[in-house]
């Protein structure tokens, strides 16, 4: 429905995935839009994730504000917000060793505990 998307997601993900390899990204999106309750997230479903989450934005994203971010983050179980600097949206970018390094930490260092202790 929207070929401008179809193009930038080929775009994107073309080098890394093969020339029809974003039909697979396209694919599985359409699938985890099917799969959504119709009325979203709600602050149940949410509830219910019972794991670390790091959910994250650009300080310059025009799409998804900080409160969103914050707002996400709260809801969650074990949410932890994080705000990239100078990062617009899409994800992509953002500085890739900054990106790298919040994650590694993430992955390597949260826990249960360790997200309570830090929100």
């Amino acid at each position: 429905k929207v070929p401008h998307w179809a193009e930038q997601l080929q775009r994107d993900h073309g080098p890394t995935n093969g020339a029809t390899g974003w039909r697979s990204l396209l694919h599985a999106v359409k699938e985890l839009i099917k799969a959504m309750p119709s009325e979203g997230l709600t602050a149940n479903s949410l509830h219910l994730a019972d794991f670390p989450a790091l959910v994250s934005a650009g300080d310059q994203d025009e799409l998804v504000p900080r409160s969103e971010i914050e707002r996400l983050a709260d809801a969650l179980p074990y949410g932890m917000p994080h705000i990239f600097p100078a990062t617009p949206h899409p994800m992509q970018k953002v500085d890739k060793q900054a990106f790298l390094d919040i994650a590694y930490s993430f992955f390597h260092v949260t826990n249960r505990e360790n997200v309570q202790v830090l929100r």
